[in-house]
């Protein structure tokens, strides 16, 4: 089986990079793993958590936002953060275009399509969003794992997915678990 983890990175110190390594590597022992790493100015280190460089592919592939891009992503985040006025129904698309570039959703819808994956598994708040906002248009199953409390991603002001309960509900239910 042909098995991908999407994250930011695997390089740094962190409580999602070190679980995702000690898993890949049993999982190497069975199947292809990937890791698809959005962070790409870290790094390549695989002794940081022992990650196996034999049987653990690690992929750069950057999520490119102009700078305009960015001003414009922060904006309406800050916006959202104090209002939650774009956590509704009528601004999802919006809104999640706003975080995610329609671009930067097909560039990866096309990459993750050419890698032929059997599963692909969106690693904590951020890219478990993005993998349920694109799942339907990928050839492989999608899992969103989550490793805080729900009261960490949907309570606290300006974290994960404060005031965006609504778009993460609607990105869950599009995954396979």
């Amino acid at each position: 089986m042909k098995i991908c983890f999407l994250t930011d990175t695997v390089f740094m110190h962190g409580g999602v990079a070190r679980v995702l390594t000690t898993i890949a590597n049993e999982l190497s022992k069975e199947h292809d793993i990937d890791i698809i790493c959005t962070k790409t100015n870290i790094p390549k280190n695989y002794d940081f958590y022992n990650l196996n460089q034999k049987t653990v592919n690690v992929i750069y592939k950057s999520m490119d936002y102009s700078f305009s891009q960015k001003v414009k992503r922060k904006i309406i985040e800050k916006i959202n953060d104090n209002t939650g006025m774009l956590d509704k129904k009528k601004f999802m698309k919006f809104h999640a275009n706003s975080l995610y570039t329609p671009k930067i959703q097909n560039d990866f819808i096309k990459f993750i399509n050419e890698q032929n994956y059997d599963i692909v598994v969106g690693c904590h708040a951020y890219f478990t969003l993005f993998l349920g906002l694109i799942a339907s248009n990928l050839n492989a199953k999608t899992i969103g794992w989550q490793h805080n409390m729900f009261n960490a991603y949907f309570t606290v002001k300006g974290r994960y997915a404060f005031n965006k309960k609504h778009m993460f509900k609607y990105a869950l239910d599009n995954l396979n678990g």
